[in-house]
């Protein structure tokens, strides 16, 4: 078995990775989720007949293939049972070596496919917003070249005149509010690679222990089962999210989108509010998912 520097490997089993902290990265989860619901409702305003004038049909379109993307990334398997394999090696060392650092390279690599969705559904945010700014500007400039024309109209065409201005700005007070969801969107997406980010962190510094395990002390087994088990009860719990959660959240702003009939649509609208109450009962029952995982008695044990 090769062995890293003794130095190295001494280290890192002194220098703990911090704690997971199960609450909070799961709620990066549900915060993309949150901000699409809102950005939905707000591009599917009752006067639907209006909102394809105001954002570019193509929005719908992109805003439903993102729900499937980000589907795809939240629905994630059962991980690897990395657990049972460190736990194994202190019966049969020899023997279990190699499975469990095929089981460690296989989970490492599921991460690096969670991180990377995150990180595609971060730039297609990013790309829906640029197009959505350059119609906003389009949209300026001719507002600007409109309102000169009507410079020297008569009392009642300058009153019409004024009537539209107003609509051109509350045409811009909602393009302005969809910049900022999708501001949101961007950003909440990059703080969603903290949760994949964590667990390839502490599976890295669980990899580089195992390399001196049978150096440690008799105890590093344990310490090590510990370790492992923690990061792979916080990744069910994340799939437990999705699957009771998530999933069917996404659902009805899909169905949000879809939806011929825009009356239920908008910030105040009952598709809206029945979005964001299913988005704040998904953060409500982090604690009850984590007590079945059994994130917070192996957290709170320390490590």
């Amino acid at each position: 078995m090769a062995q890293g520097p003794p130095q190295e490997g001494t280290r890192a089993m002194r220098s703990l990775p911090p704690p997971l902290s199960p609450p909070q990265l799961l709620e990066l989860l549900v915060a993309p989720v949150a901000t699409l619901g809102e950005l939905a409702a707000t591009v599917t305003a009752p006067r639907r007949r209006l909102w394809p004038l105001l954002y570019p049909e193509s929005l719908h379109t992109d805003l439903r293939k993102f729900i499937w993307i980000l589907r795809d990334t939240l629905d994630h398997g059962n991980v690897t049972p990395l657990g049972q394999a460190v736990a194994a090696l202190k019966a049969t060392p020899g023997a279990t070596w190699a499975n469990v650092r095929a089981k460690a390279r296989d989970w490492r690599e599921e991460l690096f496919v969670f991180e990377d969705r995150w990180v595609w559904l971060s730039q297609e945010a990013s790309r829906l917003s640029e197009a959505l700014e350059e119609k906003a500007i389009a949209e300026a400039t001719t507002e600007d070249t409109d309102e000169a024309a009507t410079t020297g109209l008569a009392r009642e065409e300058a009153v019409v005149a004024t009537r539209q201005t107003r609509a051109g700005t509350r045409r811009e007070q909602q393009m302005e509010a969809a910049l900022e969801l999708l501001e949101r969107l961007i950003n909440a997406c990059q703080e969603a690679i903290g949760f994949p980010w964590k667990l390839l962190r502490r599976l890295w510094f669980i990899e580089a222990a195992l390399e001196e395990t049978e150096e440690a002390p008799p105890d590093v087994p344990e310490t090590l089962v510990a370790m492992v088990t923690e990061a792979e009860w916080l990744w069910e719990a994340g799939a437990r999210l999705t699957t009771r959660h998530l999933l069917v959240t996404l659902g009805e702003i899909d169905f949000l989108l879809s939806s011929r009939n825009g009356n239920s649509g908008g910030p105040g609208g009952s598709r809206g509010r029945a979005v964001a109450e299913l988005c704040q009962r998904a953060i409500e029952d982090i604690p009850r998912l984590l007590e079945e995982s059994d994130v917070t008695t192996v957290t709170s044990s320390g490590q």
